[in-house]
């Protein structure tokens, strides 16, 4: 891979570019990243969607579809995500290089006009967004909402987070409430639009075998167009509470969840220990968690840990009969107990520092891979390359390892009981 190319394109606005070669394909993708509130998480999750499905240039659904695949079959995709207390919008497209296009296109330049033309030059219908597109478009996030509830194991995840996060804006659904975005008009998406193009902090990045110094105009020059005021992004670590707090629920499936949610204290001043003690307590396939509660005392179907360092949480994820709701969560306590007290051998955390340097070696295999590594070290002090990153993970002591899992303490058990549990 070339050497990224990083340029400022107005104030808030960055562009990356990672050139290389070895792929046939590119990808261009727009992040409006903003503070995560209740007031406005529907309303702007719900916008890239109604966005993304016309223009100005391409008024019609039908005839975006052709245009993308005029294309060779270009795609054009949307997405919404939580990163610390911040809400990320983003628009993706991709499609071949332009060296494969037969007919000599700089099938990049349109991908990235198109971009801009949805950003900047949306198509209207009496003064805001097209009524039948914001009403597709709800139903579609309404669906996505209910698939979530569908899935028993996401679900669980979301109820224990929100949970934890009680109070701060990382309990806020990224997407808002059914209810929330049932109310949305065109109004309130026409207002949403425009704050987000004068006040949300835009990441702009373009990878695979393309040119994104000559991309980089097709942005700049309609945002030198606006009086920008992008906002500032945060995001906060707050203390374990005084008493573990427990809820539990109670739905018609067939196996229980239980769902245990710690706070890590000063997480990312210990980032790296931080993220091998992870691994190493329930993050790989040579953890403790999986090792020892899974596979040795068969106590769970599943148990995994994953954390959120910017929040400085960490959930640790299993699938259980719930009559052995108390024997795991004790389990599981054990495990970071022995980590705790540095009872772990050589072997084991060596294992560790190998997946996540692995982990980190496959980065620049995948285009979006390469995006989503930059884009969360957003809020970050420094941003690193996989190379330093490896080269940090290596450097990390058991003490360190040790350290870090000090910091975590229990603050929030759900439990989600099935009808074996009834």
């Amino acid at each position: 891979m070339n050497p990224v190319l990083e340029k400022e394109l107005a104030p808030g606005v960055r562009l990356r570019g990672f050139a290389d070669t070895r792929f046939k394909t590119m990808r261009i993708s727009v992040h409006m990243i903003v503070p995560l509130r209740q007031e406005t998480a529907a309303v702007y999750a719900l916008l890239p969607a109604v966005m993304s499905r016309v223009c100005k240039a391409y008024p019609d659904y039908t005839l975006m579809s052709r245009y993308l695949c005029d294309l060779y079959g270009a795609s054009l995709t949307t997405g919404v995500r939580r990163m610390g207390d911040c809400q990320v919008l983003s628009l993706h497209a991709s499609s071949i290089a332009d060296r494969y296009a037969l007919d000599g296109r700089a099938v990049s330049r349109q991908l990235a006009e198109l971009l801009a033309s949805l950003l900047f030059d949306p198509y209207f219908e009496e003064g805001t967004f097209p009524q039948e597109s914001i009403l597709k478009e709800k139903r579609q996030m309404l669906e996505l909402l209910a698939s979530e509830f569908n899935d028993k194991q996401l679900y669980a995840r979301r109820k224990c987070e929100a949970a934890l996060f009680a109070g701060e804006p990382a309990g806020i659904g990224r997407c808002g409430t059914p209810e929330e975005i049932r109310k949305i008009d065109g109004n309130a998406l026409l207002e949403a639009w425009k704050t987000l193009l004068n006040t949300a902090v835009f990441e702009i990045f373009v990878l695979g075998d393309c040119d994104p110094e000559g991309i980089a105009p097709l942005f700049s020059q309609p945002f030198a167009a606006l009086h920008r005021s992008p906002c500032k992004l945060t995001t906060g670590v707050l203390p374990v509470r005084p008493a573990v707090q427990r809820l539990e629920e109670t739905l018609p499936v067939e196996q229980s969840k239980l769902v245990m949610g710690l706070r890590l204290q000063q997480p990312m001043q210990q980032f790296d220990a931080m993220r091998l003690m992870i691994a190493l307590f329930g993050g790989s396939p040579s953890s403790k968690l999986f090792v020892n509660v899974r596979e040795k005392q068969s106590l769970c179907y599943y148990c995994a840990a994953r954390g959120d360092l910017l929040k400085g949480a960490l959930f640790v994820e299993s699938g259980i009969d719930a009559v052995q709701r108390v024997a795991v969560e004790q389990a599981v306590l054990q495990q970071l107990q022995a980590v705790q007290a540095g009872d772990f051998t050589n072997d084991e955390w060596q294992k560790a520092r190998l997946a996540l340097a692995n982990s980190c070696r496959t980065v620049n295999d995948y285009l979006g891979a390469t995006e989503n590594w930059y884009l969360s070290q957003l809020l970050f002090d420094a941003i690193r390359t996989p190379e330093e990153d490896i080269n940090a993970l290596m450097a990390v002591t058991p003490e360190q390892i040790v350290q870090a899992a000090q910091s975590a303490s229990l603050d929030t058990v759900y439990v989600l009981k099935g009808r074996e549990g009834q």
